[in-house]
Parts: structure tokens; sequence; C-alpha cells
């Protein structure tokens, strides 16, 4: 398959005598061979890189690239790379440079379409940019809201930078194969950031590290959005409370019924958001920004995967605590049907001193989770046993042509046809006749799915723990125990390894075949929608104390009502 507009791999070398280069240690996944070492290469891109879109060049394991590689998202991605490098250099050229051999003739078509539909000439003018400002919320809650900064920016030509204030650096988590979002933070009345760390005796006669003056990025040497003082910009002040309901009608108006999204700021050069009320779901919604969103290949299906994968992927240090376990073995062998639970206990769980629920009665309190991946696990089992009947058992062919899940799944079962490869299953158990497409017809005829796994990630540490102990006989459960958990705005106490933790564990949620979440929270959701690149988007919303709902493969939760749960889309 062609990697138009992909990052490329490059051969593994050695990081010595190479300015800028750093070596990070990250995994491959070989299938049928498992998991294994490799290293993840990152390099400043060469010149026909650069060319082609890439910022950097990365030597990644194969899944990177089906996922951050922008298949099925449109024709953006390399045109928006030039551009954004374009104004980071100082200047706004509209036309994307095309590359002088390119790899094929789709990534030639991308590689020259113009950014701006007013013109296709190369202009110089000055350098635009969407700032989101990430002063407070969780992770989710700040990610989720930068998407909606970043629909802005695309629809406007500007470039994306994301300032995040915290006792950690985002980058560090996730970065970018395709821009460099990274801006230093400004206002420390915000909130607070990580500083540079001085060397050990530089400036300081005692011989110790200390800390630099001063909000201090590790690499930024670009033209930031507030690196000229006098850049004219505007301070979108959109935090807003719930009583604030005039700003909220406002925001929501100007983002769903008419083109002031288009122009919101347009007389200045930088527009710096500060938002916990996405609008995302509202411009998609839109009939009048329905040209450019087409123009740009961007539809309600695809916006949250294609936004948040070509922004965020995570590094080899957030992934390095799940290199040794089986977790990523599984979600990545495409025999295995992986249903991911995510379950919100509160805030209660990060206060010291506060009483905790036990195990046990957490697990009651979660029960509608487990439930509704009990009975997705039974429609699973039962449909595998329909397709193989009975009469497979000991085919030798059986054992040879194992066919993954989706493959029989993306037949869109309807509910009538679940019905009757039942019905044809008593029918051959019983020695009766048969139903006409009750032995699986229009399925493969020979199937051998691999086993249907739980992928349970939590904020409590006792629930992962009780999860364990109740389901983690025969190896069913898959839960990583032992990480640095943090709320990373209210209780940080892990820095960096708490968000490296939080950042990870979140994306290789969305890499489960479908999902049962707390509806109340963005955590689940997020990771699950990002993950929804090349797959249906099966996820079930549910709640602590809520009673069982009722959970079927042919049946998930409506899009358009997972957008508007908990701060919405």
């Amino acid at each position: 398959m062609p990697r138009t507009g992909r990052v490329t791999p490059v051969p593994r070398r050695s990081a010595r005598g190479l300015r800028g280069v750093s070596e990070l240690d990250g995994v491959e996944y070989s299938p049928g061979g498992g998991l294994r070492r490799s290293s993840l290469e990152v390099r400043p891109a060469s010149a026909g890189a650069r060319k082609a879109g890439r910022r950097n060049e990365i030597a990644a394991p194969p899944f990177y690239y089906d996922r951050h590689g922008g298949a099925g998202c449109g024709s953006w991605y390399v045109p928006y790379s030039h551009m954004h490098a374009a104004v980071r250099a100082g200047r706004f050229p509209v036309a994307a440079p095309q590359p002088a051999k390119p790899a094929t003739s789709t990534e030639a078509a991308n590689s020259s379409i113009a950014i701006s539909s007013n013109s296709s000439a190369a202009v110089q003018g000055p350098a635009r940019y969407a700032v989101f400002m990430s002063v407070a919320s969780g992770l989710a809650d700040r990610l989720t809201n930068s998407l909606s900064v970043f629909l802005y920016a695309l629809l406007t030509d500007r470039a994306f930078e994301h300032v995040w204030y915290g006792k950690h650096q985002l980058w560090e988590s996730y970065s970018s194969p395709w821009v460099d979002w990274r801006a230093p933070p400004r206002d420390l009345t915000r909130g607070h950031t990580m500083r540079a760390q001085v060397p050990a005796g530089a400036g300081d006669t005692s011989g110790n590290s200390t800390e630099a003056e001063g909000p201090v990025l590790r690499v930024v040497t670009e033209n930031h959005h507030w690196s000229q003082h006098d850049r004219p910009t505007m301070a979108a002040e959109l935090y807003l409370h719930e009583e604030q309901v005039a700003r909220r009608t406002w925001l929501r108006y100007m983002a769903a019924n008419n083109s002031g999204l288009l122009t919101y700021g347009d007389e200045y050069e930088a527009v710096v958001w500060t938002l916990n009320s996405p609008f995302l779901r509202y411009a998609l919604r839109n009939p009048l920004l329905a040209d450019r969103l087409q123009e740009l290949g961007i539809t309600r299906a695809n916006a949250v995967p294609c936004l948040f994968n070509y922004l965020y992927l995570p590094t080899a240090e957030a992934l390095a605590p799940f290199r040794h376990g089986e977790l990523l073995g599984k979600l990545l062998d495409p025999l295995n049907f992986v249903i991911g639970i995510q379950v919100r206990i509160g805030d209660v769980v990060f206060k010291r001193g506060a009483a905790q629920q036990p195990g046990h009665s957490l697990g009651a309190s979660s029960s509608a989770f487990f439930s509704c991946a009990r009975q997705l696990t039974a429609q699973l089992e039962e449909l595998a046993a329909v397709v193989q009947g009975p009469e497979d058992k000991g085919r030798p062919e059986v054992a040879q042509h194992a066919r993954p899940w989706e493959e029989l799944l993306a037949h869109q079962l309807t509910s009538r046809q679940w019905a009757r490869l039942q019905l044809g299953r008593r029918l051959r158990r019983w020695g009766g006749g048969k139903v006409e497409g009750g032995s699986g017809a229009g399925v493969p005829a020979v199937f051998r799915g691999g086993r249907v796994h739980w992928m349970l990630i939590s904020d409590s540490e006792e629930l992962r723990r009780w999860a364990q102990q109740e389901y983690g006989g025969g190896g069913r459960l898959l839960v990583t125990e032992g990480l640095p958990i943090d709320h990373v705005q209210d209780y940080s106490r892990n820095g960096q390894a708490g968000l490296n933790a939080a950042a990870a564990e979140m994306w290789l949620f969305g890499l489960a075949s479908a999902h049962v979440v707390s509806a109340g929270s963005s955590f689940g959701r997020l990771g699950a929608l990002a993950g929804s690149y090349s797959r249906p988007l099966r996820v079930y919303g549910t709640a602590l104390n809520s009673g069982a709902r009722r959970c079927r493969l042919d049946r998930p939760d409506a899009l358009s009502d997972i957008e508007d749960w908990f701060i919405g889309v």
C-alpha cells in the first residue's frame, strides 16, 4: 500500500556524530512473532522529506504509519505541513511546493494542492497563528478542546500551536511527525510550567543542578506566536463557567449557524484560545462550512481520528511501561478482538487521606461496564460458533486459515441476520433442516477467530487490582498495574511519568475493537474516537451505579449522542 504523505522509515543508525538526532527505545510488532525491541530514531527531515511535507523522519513501528499517516483523512496532511513550516519560518506561502520526484502519483497530486481555496499562486503574507492555551483541566479535556482550535486553524489557514502548562511537558508524551506545535509559555499567572534544567556546575558554585529563570522549553528556536512582541494578537477567552450562558450560547451559534468561524479574529495575526467548551461537533454540522470541510476531506466520522492522529503520537518514553507486558501484542494481533473498558471513579481516588472504597465495592459500582463487556463477548463467541459450526471441528484447514474478527464483522449483520444465524445453529444441533442464511451465508466459510480480551483502564488502582482477581484467570483480562496514575491538573504527583502513562494508555485504548466507557468522562471517549481510523466505531456509554444496559455489536451508541456526552467534542 503506498504511504502517501506519511513519515518514512529510515535505516537504523547510531546517534553518534549526528547533530540533533535522538535514539528512542521503541517497540515493533510482527504478525505471529509478537513484540521485539528495536530502536525508534527521530531526526530532522532531509530537504527532500521537507518538500514532501514531513517535518521529521521516524523509524517507527509499522502500526504507527497505519494510524498517523493520514489514510482516509482527505488531502490536507501534506499541504498543511508545508504551510505550518512556512509560518514558523516567518513567511506564508499559500501554495505548497512540489517534490521533484514524488513517491507515488497520489503523493504528487496531494503535494500540489493549494492551502487556501482563495488562490493557488504563491504569495507572501504575515505569519498567522491559532494558539491553544492548555492551562487547566485533565489531559483528555485539554486535548479534546485543542481539536476545536486545530480545526479553526485548518479552516482559516493558520499555524496551530499548543502551549502546555503543568508539571510536565506534553511534547515529551505526545509529539507529531508532521508539525512542531510547541510554543513556550508566556504568562506564568495562568499556571505553572516545567523549566529547563541548568547542568550541574553551570552558574551554580554548589555543583548541583538548578532551574533556569523563566519558562524555557527544551527546543523552541522558531518563529512562535509571541516571538515578535508587537504581533497583533487577540485573546479568545472562552474558558467559561456554567453560569456564563450567554457566552456559551454565542460560541455555539458562531460554530454551528453561520460562517463566523471563518472570519473570527481575521484582523489579528494570532488568535490565542483558552477554551473548555469544545465546538468541533457544531462546526462539523454547520451547512455554511460544508464546502470548506469537503475541500479538506473532513467529515463527522473522520474528524477526531484525523485531527488527533495528526497532532498526537505517543513517544517511546510514554510507551515504555507497556513494552514488556502482553497488552500491546494482544491489541495488535488482528486475530484478537479486544473490548476496551474505561471506568472513571472520580477525583476521590487521588485525595490522600480520603476514605477509599474497597475493590469489591468498586466492582459492584462498575458492574454495568463488565455486564456490557460480557454481552459483547457472548455475542462474538456465538457468532464464531455459528459460522464455524460443529462440522468444522478437526478440519485441518480451519487451523491453517485463521480470519480476523473484523473480516467477519465487516459484513455488518443486521439483527434479523443474527437471528437467522442463531436459528441455523439450533437446527444443525437438533439435526433439523437448514434456514437460508443460517449457516453464515455471506461470511467467510472458514473462520477461526482469536480470543476475545478485555482491556481495563481506570483512574483507580484498587479497581484494577480487584478486576485482576475477579477476571484475570484464563487470560481474558488485560490490565496494567503499578502505573503512576495522576490527574494531570489537580493531582499531578508523578510529574512527567504520570502524564506519560495517561497519554500512552489513552492511545493504546484506541486500538481496541469496541469500547465500554464512562459517558461522564472525556478520557475513554477520546481514546475510542481517536482510534476509529480503520474500523467501525463501537462505543457504549454507561456510568457508575447504573443498571445494566443492553449492548450489541450491531447496535452501538450513535455518534451524534457520543459527541454530546460530558463536555462534548
